[in-house]
């Protein structure tokens, strides 16, 4: 195999011997420039070595507390995967909520954290355009640092959690696409949570018939269902339930936002099957 230009010439290029492969060693040939015909020349590989990024990944993991403020939550399992899926680490935040991974530069990841009596939330994350450019580094050795913050939600069977800024057209149960964003949050919390079912629910103001309400109430519900499962969760994990009136956060609500309050989707765990 020729070498190029740098070790091989035209000349008789033979008898390569290592006495450190593959960087050092001895070759014989009678390439112009020699003492004799053939001559023995000694070589070394003079390649700089290659500029090393270090990334080390600082991960902080939190709940919301009652008054809707962030706090640490310790003892919660992270795994760190590839791009491929594959298991690469993981371990348990400490008792201040923290743990490190060292990652690759420009490299696609996810992370899973999971803990007893709470969501299961699955994050990406990514280290491309987070690292200088190779031609930009200057020292032999960098050293990256990066933050990121995982927040879970308590699990709690039959606790209504309401799904922001579901709306629906005038006397309509049609999913507008303004609502299936929110809902693909739905689908992702049942796709990271395979263990529960949920009760899915629909509500309206004052501003009809109680029968009218139910019934546009139901059918509201059932189309949210209906797309949930057309996003690949089975049937048998959603319930739907059209509860028109009979559940107003605000009593005798005047105001259109008073009236956009109560007028809400909400979603409850009714059952952990593991």
């Amino acid at each position: 195999m020729n070498l190029g230009p740098n070790f091989n010439t035209i000349a008789d290029d033979f008898g390569i011997f290592f006495t450190k492969y593959p960087e050092e060693g001895f070759i014989t040939s009678n390439r112009e420039g020699g003492k004799g015909d053939d001559d023995i020349y000694y070589f070394k590989d003079m390649t700089p070595a290659p500029k090393v990024v270090n990334v080390l990944l600082n991960v902080v993991t939190k709940t919301t507390a009652e008054n809707g403020e962030e706090q640490i939550l310790p003892q919660v399992r992270v795994m760190l995967y590839d791009d491929q899926n594959k298991s690469i680490d993981g371990n348990l935040t400490s008792q201040s909520g923290r743990l490190r991974f060292p990652l690759e530069p420009d490299k696609d990841y996810s992370m899973i954290a999971s803990k007893s009596g709470y969501f299961t939330k699955s994050v990406p994350y990514s280290t491309i355009g987070k690292t200088p450019a190779e031609e930009d580094l200057i020292q032999d050795v960098t050293n990256i640092s990066l933050d990121t913050t995982i927040v879970l939600d308590q699990l709690i069977l039959e606790r209504a959690i309401v799904l922001e800024n579901i709306y629906y057209d005038l006397d309509k149960a049609d999913i507008r696409p303004d609502a299936a964003i929110e809902l693909d949050k739905l689908v992702k919390i049942l796709k990271d949570n395979p263990g529960i079912r949920i009760e899915l629910s629909s509500h309206t103001d004052i501003r009809a018939t109680d029968a009218y309400n139910d019934d546009l109430s139901q059918r509201r519900a059932e189309s949210a269902v209906a797309y949930i499962v057309s996003q690949g969760i089975a049937a048998d994990r959603l319930q739907a339930k059209g509860y028109g009136e009979r559940q107003l956060i605000i009593e005798n609500a005047q105001t259109e936002e008073e009236h956009q309050v109560n007028r809400r989707t909400e979603f409850k765990v009714i059952e952990i099957t593991e």
